[in-house]
């Protein structure tokens, strides 16, 4: 096994770990703003969340971690593809 095989098994690595913490950020997410009665953001997509969960001062933390995660997952993908056009 080489290097680019170990660093391409390493970048999937990464980008399932960073989908998982996406998952669980949005849900987390979720369910607070449905714990405090907002039940429709389940029937929409998950924009509905991710735009609503801002204005609640408490879910800020929760929100800018969700945001970074997406970038990261943006990021990781796109080195992820070039790293594999690139073989």
């Amino acid at each position: 096994m080489n290097s680019s095989s170990i660093f391409l098994i390493l970048l999937a690595g990464l980008l399932g770990l960073l989908l998982v913490v996406n998952l669980v950020l949005a849900i987390t997410v979720i369910l607070k703003m449905r714990g405090r009665g907002e039940a429709a953001t389940m029937k929409y997509s998950w924009n509905r969340p991710f735009i609503r969960g801002w204005k609640h001062p408490d879910l800020r933390a929760l929100m800018v971690g969700w945001t970074l995660a997406l970038i990261l997952v943006s990021v990781v993908f796109c080195v992820l593809m070039v790293a594999i056009l690139t073989m």
